[in-house]
């Protein structure tokens, strides 16, 4: 972050209300008490076709076959 971010960020802070921050504070206790991050939740609920399968499975080689080679 820059400089003129952190300043921005300061005087939003400076200009919540009482209800703001406890809004807040609740919010990052529930995000925080699941321990995850949301999109974690969504990828593992993901369950790829044959073609992506065949498509990791793809990738996944050429990237072991591209370490290979760099490391001869």
């Amino acid at each position: 972050m820059r400089l003129n971010d952190l300043q921005e960020l300061v005087a939003i802070r400076k200009g919540l209300s009482e209800r703001d921050s406890d809004r807040i504070s609740k919010e990052v206790e529930r995000l925080e008490a699941n321990h995850r991050n949301p999109l974690e939740k969504v990828i593992e609920a993901f369950e790829p076709d044959e073609h992506t399968k065949a498509a990791v499975e793809w990738c996944s080689g050429q990237l072991i076959l591209a370490t290979a080679l760099d490391c001869k």
